[in-house]
């Protein structure tokens, strides 16, 4: 089917008889006058879909056969019409789609081991997060797959959110509907209401919806925390004039990115100094323009030295991101504390400075919460819901909900006035995600007559 697919590329007509096992679809392969195809794009996904077929049928019945075909030599050189073109161009792209078949399921072997370890207790936290060896083998995973299109999705999703709550006039919109809800939450929020606080912010917000926020917030660069960032792909250059990026993972993969541990790293009160902090420094943290963290040196148990953040101060950051993390974690309360550590980061707004916000972008596998499949509303089950509840609990305010790519979930919350609760309060609430929500099914026992 390949080859005689491959023949039609070019305007021939195969003799053989194989040619009838090519189903085409209509006007695929109308040839113009000169022999080519009328839509190229038609020849690509045709053969795409082919190559992919004899792959998958090849590692099924004959697994030795993939490296037999691959493995033979091509006809020499040829002319552009003759087969033996046409047969070295089925084997490149067969073993393209192989060897990208292989990387994948590299890839998700990794990240799945890594994570089965950790929701069956195998080790704990603190010794999962020094331990080096699968660290680094679950980075080059992470690497690898936020090179694929629906994961850069949600970073140029986090940045269009960004660019459009603080200099796009979304902070004003927000306030005046403070009570925006998708509908999917709807029965969940019955208890939602106001502080007094947090309605003053709002007031003031809609009161100066024709005034221009200080000058030293208009355009400028955002500062943006990006946990679980092996590689920070906010560095990229259509990302550097947007953002002032603090890049933070527990192994990181490349320069610029550092080594921490965000559940267990110190965070500094926004109004304090650090130690041994000059006049110059304290001004500076006054003025919210001093470093938002303090360096310093991990060293790995297997001797590897990094860069890593020894503390991260409270109140200093303007985004957050959490992509592709809060499934990573074990449990429900630790995707919790998580989101509550990321509160406290973040700027909050006053009566006063109702411009001064922070935003929390999260972005999550499908597996986090499926969507509902058989409907147009996308409408995810209830472990989104308490992923909304949870994150109000601890200070934040929903903003927007979007199903991307692959069906991954991006959360936007803005901050609200106030505290951020203490670590362990009663009024926090667990984050599950979808498989523990799920009731395990009882296991009938044998009757014994």
């Amino acid at each position: 089917q390949l080859f005689a697919f491959a023949s039609r590329w070019h305007g021939a007509r195969p003799a053989s008889a194989a040619a009838s096992l090519v189903e085409l679809e209509p006007g695929e392969f109308d040839a113009r006058a000169d022999g080519t195809l009328c839509d190229p794009r038609l020849v690509k996904r045709r053969l795409h879909n082919l190559c992919a077929l004899v792959v998958q049928l090849l590692e099924i019945s004959q697994p030795n056969e993939c490296t037999q075909l691959l493995d033979r030599p091509a006809a020499g050189a040829a002319p552009a019409d003759d087969a033996g073109s046409f047969e070295a161009l089925v084997r490149a792209a067969v073993l393209s789609r192989y060897e990208h078949r292989l990387s994948a399921r590299r890839t998700f072997n990794a990240i799945q081991a890594q994570h089965t370890s950790l929701r069956l207790a195998e080790c704990e936290w603190a010794t999962a997060a020094h331990e080096p060896v699968s660290l680094r083998s679950y980075a080059e995973a992470a690497e690898e797959m936020g090179e694929r299109e629906w994961v850069q999705q949600g970073f140029e999703w986090c940045a269009e959110r960004s660019s459009e709550f603080f200099f796009d006039g979304g902070w004003r919109r927000m306030a005046l509907r403070p009570d925006r809800l998708p509908k999917w939450h709807a029965p969940y929020a019955a208890g939602r209401g106001y502080a007094d606080p947090t309605r003053a912010c709002f007031e003031a917000r809609v009161a100066a919806s024709r005034e221009p926020p200080p000058a030293e917030w208009q355009r400028r660069r955002l500062r943006l925390c990006d946990v679980g960032s092996c590689y920070n792909p906010f560095a990229e250059p259509k990302y550097a004039s947007l953002f002032e990026v603090t890049a933070l993972d527990l192994w990181p993969q490349r320069e610029g990115v550092l080594r921490c541990d965000f559940l267990d790293v110190h965070l500094e009160p926004e109004d304090g100094s650090p130690t041994g902090a000059t006049p110059e420094t304290a001004s500076a943290t006054a003025a919210g323009t001093a470093s938002p963290i303090t360096l310093s040196t991990y060293t790995a148990a297997d001797g590897t030295e990094m860069p890593a953040a020894a503390s991260l101060r409270c109140g200093s950051f303007d985004v957050v991101v959490l992509s592709l993390v809060l499934s990573y974690l074990p449990s429900a309360h630790q995707r919790t504390e998580m989101v509550r550590r990321a509160r406290s980061l973040l700027r909050v707004p006053t009566a006063a400075e109702p411009h001064r916000a922070g935003l929390l972008l999260l972005v999550d596998a499908p597996s986090v919460s499926r969507p509902n499949m058989y409907g147009r509303t996308k409408r995810p089950d209830s472990a989104l819901s308490q992923w909304l509840c949870a994150a109000e609990a601890v200070g934040l305010r929903f903003v927007r909900h979007e199903v991307l790519a692959h069906n991954a979930h991006a959360l936007a919350f803005q901050t609200v006035p106030g505290p951020t609760p203490p670590a362990g309060a009663a009024e926090l609430l667990p984050m599950p995600v979808r498989h523990e929500l799920i009731a395990p099914k009882p296991v009938e026992q044998p009757t014994v007559e």
